[in-house]
Protein backbone atom coordinates (compact mmCIF):
# COMPACT_ATOMS: atom_id res chain seq x y z
CA UNK A 1 0.00 0.00 0.00
CA UNK A 2 1.41 3.32 -1.05
CA UNK A 3 1.82 6.47 0.99
CA UNK A 4 -1.10 8.13 -0.76
CA UNK A 5 -3.46 5.25 0.14
CA UNK A 6 -2.30 5.30 3.77
CA UNK A 7 -2.83 9.05 3.94
CA UNK A 8 -6.32 8.72 2.41
CA UNK A 9 -7.24 5.98 4.90
CA UNK A 10 -6.00 8.08 7.81
CA UNK A 11 -7.99 11.07 6.55
CA UNK A 12 -11.07 8.88 6.06
CA UNK A 13 -10.75 7.49 9.59
CA UNK A 14 -10.31 11.00 11.04
CA UNK A 15 -13.33 12.21 9.05
CA UNK A 16 -15.45 9.26 10.26
CA UNK A 17 -14.49 9.86 13.90
CA UNK A 18 -15.16 13.59 13.56
CA UNK A 19 -18.50 12.93 11.90
CA UNK A 20 -19.50 10.48 14.63
CA UNK A 21 -18.54 12.96 17.36
CA UNK A 22 -20.41 15.78 15.63
CA UNK A 23 -23.48 13.58 15.20
CA UNK A 24 -23.43 12.56 18.88
CA UNK A 25 -23.03 16.17 19.97
CA UNK A 26 -25.82 17.35 17.65
CA UNK A 27 -28.09 14.56 18.92
CA UNK A 28 -27.51 15.55 22.56
CA UNK A 29 -28.08 19.23 21.82
CA UNK A 30 -31.27 18.46 19.88
CA UNK A 31 -32.58 16.16 22.62
CA UNK A 32 -31.89 18.76 25.31
CA UNK A 33 -33.59 21.46 23.22
CA UNK A 34 -36.64 19.27 22.65
CA UNK A 35 -36.87 18.48 26.36
CA UNK A 36 -36.60 22.16 27.25
CA UNK A 37 -39.25 23.11 24.69
CA UNK A 38 -41.66 20.40 25.83
CA UNK A 39 -41.06 21.27 29.50
CA UNK A 40 -41.77 24.93 28.74
CA UNK A 41 -44.99 24.07 26.88
CA UNK A 42 -46.04 21.77 29.72
CA UNK A 43 -45.37 24.53 32.25
CA UNK A 44 -47.59 26.87 30.22
CA UNK A 45 -50.36 24.29 30.20
CA UNK A 46 -50.04 23.71 33.95
CA UNK A 47 -50.08 27.47 34.54
CA UNK A 48 -53.23 27.85 32.43
CA UNK A 49 -54.95 25.00 34.26
CA UNK A 50 -53.91 26.50 37.59
CA UNK A 51 -55.38 29.83 36.54
CA UNK A 52 -58.68 28.13 35.64
CA UNK A 53 -58.64 26.33 38.99
CA UNK A 54 -57.90 29.51 40.96
CA UNK A 55 -60.53 31.49 39.03
CA UNK A 56 -63.12 28.84 39.79
CA UNK A 57 -62.18 28.86 43.48
CA UNK A 58 -62.28 32.63 43.85
CA UNK A 59 -65.00 33.68 41.39
CA UNK A 60 -67.28 30.84 40.27
CA UNK A 61 -67.53 28.93 43.56
CA UNK A 62 -68.79 31.89 45.60
CA UNK A 63 -71.36 32.76 42.91
CA UNK A 64 -72.81 29.26 42.95
CA UNK A 65 -72.51 28.71 46.70
CA UNK A 66 -76.27 28.96 47.37
CA UNK A 67 -77.11 26.56 44.53
CA UNK A 68 -74.42 24.16 45.76
CA UNK A 69 -76.35 23.75 49.01
CA UNK A 70 -79.32 22.38 47.05
CA UNK A 71 -77.48 20.07 44.68
CA UNK A 72 -73.96 19.10 43.76
CA UNK A 73 -72.43 21.32 41.06
CA UNK A 74 -69.14 20.01 39.66
CA UNK A 75 -68.54 23.42 38.06
CA UNK A 76 -67.70 24.78 41.52
CA UNK A 77 -64.84 22.32 41.98
CA UNK A 78 -61.54 23.92 40.96
CA UNK A 79 -59.88 20.64 39.97
CA UNK A 80 -62.85 19.77 37.75
CA UNK A 81 -62.66 23.20 36.11
CA UNK A 82 -58.94 22.83 35.37
CA UNK A 83 -59.29 19.39 33.81
CA UNK A 84 -62.44 20.35 31.88
CA UNK A 85 -60.88 23.50 30.45
CA UNK A 86 -57.81 21.50 29.45
CA UNK A 87 -59.97 19.20 27.31
CA UNK A 88 -60.53 22.14 24.96
CA UNK A 89 -56.80 22.84 24.89
CA UNK A 90 -56.14 19.17 24.15
CA UNK A 91 -58.17 19.44 20.95
CA UNK A 92 -55.45 21.76 19.61
CA UNK A 93 -52.56 19.87 21.28
CA UNK A 94 -53.49 16.17 21.27
CA UNK A 95 -49.96 15.09 22.25
CA UNK A 96 -50.36 16.69 25.68
CA UNK A 97 -52.27 15.42 28.68
CA UNK A 98 -53.09 17.03 32.03
CA UNK A 99 -54.16 15.38 35.26
CA UNK A 100 -54.43 16.23 38.92
CA UNK A 101 -53.70 13.03 40.80
CA UNK A 102 -54.14 12.23 44.49
CA UNK A 103 -53.48 9.31 46.80
CA UNK A 104 -56.87 9.70 48.47
CA UNK A 105 -59.25 11.42 46.01
CA UNK A 106 -62.98 11.85 46.25
CA UNK A 107 -63.19 11.14 42.53
CA UNK A 108 -61.79 7.69 41.61
CA UNK A 109 -60.61 9.05 38.25
CA UNK A 110 -58.11 11.21 40.16
CA UNK A 111 -56.53 8.25 41.97
CA UNK A 112 -52.77 8.18 41.50
CA UNK A 113 -51.21 5.29 39.62
CA UNK A 114 -48.01 3.74 40.98
CA UNK A 115 -45.71 6.10 39.09
CA UNK A 116 -47.86 9.11 40.03
CA UNK A 117 -47.70 8.01 43.67
CA UNK A 118 -43.91 7.95 43.37
CA UNK A 119 -43.98 11.57 42.22
CA UNK A 120 -46.35 12.51 45.06
CA UNK A 121 -43.97 10.88 47.54
CA UNK A 122 -41.06 12.79 46.00
CA UNK A 123 -42.89 16.03 46.80
CA UNK A 124 -43.77 14.76 50.28
CA UNK A 125 -40.13 13.94 50.99
CA UNK A 126 -38.94 17.34 49.76
CA UNK A 127 -41.55 20.01 50.62
CA UNK A 128 -39.33 22.74 49.12
CA UNK A 129 -39.49 21.10 45.68
CA UNK A 130 -41.65 23.24 43.35
CA UNK A 131 -41.42 21.20 40.15
CA UNK A 132 -40.34 17.70 39.17
CA UNK A 133 -39.59 16.44 35.67
CA UNK A 134 -38.91 12.92 34.53
CA UNK A 135 -38.95 10.88 31.34
CA UNK A 136 -41.00 7.69 31.45
CA UNK A 137 -40.71 4.88 28.94
CA UNK A 138 -44.11 3.68 27.75
CA UNK A 139 -45.29 1.32 25.03
CA UNK A 140 -45.93 4.32 22.75
CA UNK A 141 -42.52 5.84 23.37
CA UNK A 142 -40.86 8.13 25.88
CA UNK A 143 -43.06 10.54 27.84
CA UNK A 144 -41.76 13.70 29.49
CA UNK A 145 -43.69 14.38 32.70
CA UNK A 146 -43.63 17.80 34.36
CA UNK A 147 -45.29 17.78 37.80
CA UNK A 148 -46.01 20.43 40.41
CA UNK A 149 -47.46 19.88 43.87
CA UNK A 150 -50.91 21.01 44.90
CA UNK A 151 -50.61 21.76 48.58
CA UNK A 152 -53.50 21.26 50.98
CA UNK A 153 -53.20 24.86 52.10
CA UNK A 154 -54.02 26.12 48.58
CA UNK A 155 -57.21 28.18 48.85
CA UNK A 156 -58.85 26.09 46.15
CA UNK A 157 -58.05 22.82 47.93
CA UNK A 158 -59.65 23.42 51.30
CA UNK A 159 -62.70 25.48 50.42
CA UNK A 160 -65.27 22.73 50.84
CA UNK A 161 -65.97 19.17 51.87
CA UNK A 162 -65.06 17.72 48.51
CA UNK A 163 -61.31 17.88 48.93
CA UNK A 164 -59.69 15.50 51.35
CA UNK A 165 -56.48 16.40 53.10
CA UNK A 166 -53.95 14.53 51.01
CA UNK A 167 -51.07 15.40 48.77
CA UNK A 168 -52.04 16.06 45.17
CA UNK A 169 -49.98 16.76 42.12
CA UNK A 170 -50.84 18.43 38.88
CA UNK A 171 -48.87 17.32 35.91
CA UNK A 172 -48.71 17.58 32.19
CA UNK A 173 -46.96 15.29 29.80
CA UNK A 174 -46.26 15.01 26.13
CA UNK A 175 -46.58 11.67 24.43
CA UNK A 176 -43.46 10.52 22.66
CA UNK A 177 -43.33 10.62 18.89
CA UNK A 178 -40.68 9.44 16.49
CA UNK A 179 -40.32 12.91 14.94
CA UNK A 180 -39.41 14.58 18.23
CA UNK A 181 -38.08 12.04 20.66
CA UNK A 182 -37.67 13.32 24.20
CA UNK A 183 -35.70 10.44 25.67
Amino acid sequence: MGLRAKFNLAMLAAFAVGLALAAALAWNIMRDNVRAEVAHEAALIITGATAARDYTASEVGPLLQDQSKIRFLPQTIPFFAAETSFRDVQKQFPDYAYKEASLNPTNPADHATDWEADIINTFRNDPALKEFSTVRDTVTGPVLVVARPVNVDDKSSVRRWWCRASTRIRYCFRKGRSSSSIA
